[in-house]
Parts: C-alpha cells; sequence; structure tokens
C-alpha cells in the first residue's frame, strides 16, 4: 500500500512539473513572438485602463466587447477634405478665408440650408455644446439629423426632446419641431434633467439643483418649485419659449479642441450646414 501512494505522489510530481513546463515554454514563445511589444502598442492607446475592457466611447478597437455594444462607432462617409480645409482656413495657407458655401460644396447641399444655420459654439471649454437657429417661414423637423466632426468621422443625432418637462417622473417625447425663430443649444454630454427639452417661464428653477451650461432662462413666473410653476402657467399663451435644450448622451468629446470642421446634416444626410474653427 506505501508503494502505491508512492508511485501516485511520483506521477504527480512528474505531471506538476510537465505543466510548469509548458506554462514557461509558452512564455518563452509570446516574448520571442513580441507578445510584450504587441500588448504595449495595443494598451498605450487607452489612457484609462477601464476602457480595455468596457470599450471606451471614442475607441472602436476593445479587446472585450460586451453583447449591447455596437460592433462599430457610427461614422459617415469620408469627409478628411474638410480638416484639410478646416486647417487651410485657420493657419491661412490658401491665402483667404474659406466660406461656408465653398466647404459646402464637398457635400450635397440640403434643401433646408440657410433655413437652419449653426449660429455658435463652445468648444474646448468645459462641456461643449452648439447653437443652432431657425431662419425659417415655417416650423421644421430636425430629430433625425446630426452632426459629423471631419476631424473623427464621429456622427451623432439629434432624438426626440420632451415638449413640456416635468421634474421627478418619466417624460413622454416627441420630435423637435423647430418653429420660426427657435433657437437650439445642441450639448455633446447627458441631460442633467435625464431628457431633452423645450424652455419655458419655468425651466430656470431647475437651475437650483442642476447645472446647465449655458445657463438657463430666468424664470419670468412666479413658483415655489418647478412643477408648481409649470402647473399654474402652463396654459398661458407665453409659457413655452422659443428655445430647446438637446442632449447628445455622448460619454467623451465629439470635437476637435483646437480645429475641426462641423457640419450639420438633415435626415438624408445632406449639407444644412458648416462650422470651422
Amino acid at each position: 500500500m506505501a508503494g502505491g501512494h508512492g508511485g501516485s505522489s511520483k506521477i504527480w510530481t512528474i505531471l506538476k512539473w510537465i505543466l510548469l513546463a509548458f506554462i514557461v515554454a509558452l512564455i518563452i514563445f509570446w516574448i520571442i513572438t513580441g507578445g510584450p511589444r504587441k500588448a504595449w502598442e495595443v494598451g498605450k492607446h487607452y489612457s484609462n485602463p477601464a476602457a480595455i475592457i468596457f470599450n471606451d466611447a471614442t475607441s472602436s478597437d476593445g479587446l472585450i466587447r460586451l453583447p449591447w455594444q455596437p460592433t462599430e462607432l457610427t461614422r459617415g462617409p469620408d469627409i478628411t477634405g474638410y480638416a484639410e480645409l478646416a486647417e487651410e482656413q485657420r493657419t491661412g495657407a490658401d491665402g483667404g478665408s474659406t466660406s461656408r458655401d465653398e466647404i459646402r460644396q464637398f457635400g450635397e447641399p440640403s434643401p433646408y440650408a440657410g433655413v437652419v444655420v449653426i449660429s455658435g459654439s463652445s468648444i474646448g471649454r468645459g462641456q461643449e455644446y452648439i447653437e443652432l437657429a431657425s431662419q425659417g417661414s415655417v416650423a421644421l423637423g430636425i430629430s433625425g439629423w446630426s452632426l459629423q466632426s471631419a476631424a473623427s468621422g464621429l456622427r451623432a443625432y439629434i432624438g426626440n426632446a420632451a415638449p413640456v418637462f416635468i421634474s421627478g417622473v418619466v417624460n413622454q417625447t416627441a420630435p423637435v419641431f423647430f418653429g420660426i425663430g427657435e433657437h437650439a443649444i445642441v450639448t455633446t454630454g447627458a441631460s442633467p434633467v435625464g431628457v431633452s427639452f423645450r424652455e419655458n417661464v419655468c425651466t430656470g428653477y431647475l437651475q437650483r439643483f442642476q447645472e446647465f451650461t449655458p445657463p438657463l432662462t430666468t424664470p419670468s413666473a412666479a413658483g415655489a418649485s418647478y412643477n408648481e410653476c409649470v402647473n399654474a402657467h402652463y396654459a398661458d399663451a407665453s409659457f413655452a419659449l422659443p428655445s430647446w435644450r438637446i442632449y447628445l448622451s455622448a460619454s467623451s468629446p465629439l470635437w476637435n479642441p483646437t480645429h475641426d470642421t462641423i457640419r450639420l446634416l438633415d435626415g438624408s444626410g445632406r449639407i444644412v450646414d458648416v462650422i470651422s474653427y
């Protein structure tokens, strides 16, 4: 019996050494074939190690992809020519400035060009946003339109919004209809209240508990709280303001902080307007 136990122990010892030798051989093979260098090349693209696991929204080459993540980032057609034009405009390399009309020729113009325009932007200074303004004579639906960066090719879509935001409940949303003379702040990040919305005479009260960039319109109607103000003034003709807060809910900046060309595209991907900086 003692001899039997001794034989089994020797077999297990031999198997352990064989396994250890196999692991060592794999490590040596990995090193010889450039494994450390390849791991460094992959890892250096991630400033945040968690991005390697969760596939950061600004990268399409994560090592592990979760079931609900898309196979690739939403990208439009190749518009690298926009980046070159933006750089020429910024440095004056072409001897003069590039007009919006000239840049617009790099894609099919939209029939809404000039009806909705990019009227301003805030890039590289805290929370980034683009300002849109309606110059048309009729209301125009802009849900399904998008904004695209020439530098990265990333394209973010404008979704629905709450016509009348109510605090503390799940708000019903509807397509955004841009009325005559209205404007919108389209912010890259997430909404402080969880949804895009149209401003009203009471929305300034929301700044008591959340921070908005740029600040909301100062409330022009009285009320002890936002919801009480809405209940008291919802039927007023002046209740709804001609301004929208639209949030793209991106987890990281979409626009190059130093120079880029951003184009506004309609639902068919045609160019409505562009802005370069």
